[in-house]
């Protein structure tokens, strides 16, 4: 008779940000697929936040850490197989003693995971920061069934360990409509960052043809989309008293719509794109995170350097629009996301392989 599962995984992550849940509900459906016991921490995070995702079967949602732990214990001394994952996204590994208890505690129950017989499954991160300060990162990433990197550049930080796959949020299989006509703004409060460099976009964009349209899916960025879509009359997709289904659902439906996208928030771009939008990343010279993450997908994600913005005229924008919505684009979105979906499919088989195993 074969032994009981429990698998251990972290949902708590920016509470206000859709594109947390994005990534964390496609490792969760992985999970959820052999129907094993799932212990699930939430902490702080709103019911609006934890109703977002797709959980069914059998799971506990846990507020204290400590009481995860417990959780965890017990079922290793039940004799019960313990397959603990690192739930994706970033992690900046610091001296900090708060960075060093977490690690540590990531490094205690991947050694219980392991002695239960179970697995430990590490996906979809990026990690940056001095590798002199990731050895208990290192310890424990060199026992993990899984490691993947959303990125090209977080491999160095750990010694050269793990392999890249494509961002999760790419995984999603959805259809936009035919006719595309918005050019969507999605833009976080960053350095060079002003209403002012986007008047030769938005004109550029209405002389196409697209009606330019700024989306909120981070709530803390309603007051700068906000003053956009003031500035330049264009139509505002805030985030209100909306739950945050809701506002995914906004969202989605605009982006099914979406010509172009310009933005300098990760998952702005990927929700767009696996849509169908064609991505311009807005970037610069300390960013570490867009690029790096996008190409490991996209041929070309079109990166636009913010302190640059200003000097693009209005005809070169235009060009660039053009260039970017052309069938021969288009085409080669399609089989990037085709290429990449293909990726995380294989990568889903290995996870539901390693829970059920």
């Amino acid at each position: 008779m074969s032994r009981q599962t429990t698998v251990v995984m972290s949902l708590a992550a920016q509470e206000d940000n859709l594109g947390d849940i994005e990534i964390r509900s496609v490792l969760l459906t992985w999970l959820q697929a052999s129907n094993n016991e799932l212990l699930l921490y939430r902490g702080t995070m709103s019911d609006s936040y934890i109703n977002a995702y797709p959980l069914k079967g059998k799971y506990r949602l846990f507020l204290s850490y400590f009481a995860l732990q417990l959780a965890l214990l017990m079922a290793f001394f039940s004799g019960k197989r313990i397959v603990f994952c690192i739930a994706p996204g970033p992690q900046i590994v610091s001296a900090s003693w708060r960075a060093r208890l977490r690690d540590l505690l990531a490094f205690i129950n991947i050694k219980i995971a392991r002695l239960s017989g179970g697995r430990a499954i590490i996906v979809g991160r990026s990690y940056r920061g001095n590798p002199a300060h990731a050895r208990l990162i290192q310890a424990y990433a060199r026992q993990a069934d899984i490691l993947t990197f959303r990125d090209d550049i977080s491999s160095p930080v750990l010694n050269g360990l793990g392999e890249v796959s494509p961002d999760l949020g790419f995984f999603a299989q959805q259809q936009g409509t035919k006719d595309r006509d918005l050019a969507v703004l999605v833009l976080r409060e960053a350095q060079f960052i002003s209403s002012d460099i986007f008047s030769n976009f938005v004109a550029a964009a209405r002389a196409e043809g697209l009606k330019p349209t700024v989306v909120v899916q981070v709530h803390r960025d309603n007051k700068l989309a906000q003053e956009l879509a003031t500035k330049y009359g264009m139509d505002l997709v805030d985030w209100g008293q909306e739950t945050h289904h809701q506002q995914t659902e906004k969202v989605e439906a605009i982006y099914a719509r979406t010509a172009i996208i310009i933005s300098n928030r990760l998952h702005g771009l990927i929700m767009g794109v696996r849509i169908g939008a064609i991505p311009f990343t807005l970037t610069s010279s300390k960013d570490t995170k867009l690029v790096p993450t996008m190409r490991v997908v996209m041929s070309n994600c079109r990166p636009i350097d913010l302190e640059q913005m200003s000097t693009i005229s209005v005809s070169d924008w235009r060009s660039r629009i053009q260039d970017a919505i052309s069938p021969e684009s288009c085409d080669l979105v399609q089989q990037d996301l085709y290429r990449a979906r293909q990726r995380l499919h294989d990568l889903e088989l290995r996870v539901e392989g390693l829970v059920k195993d």
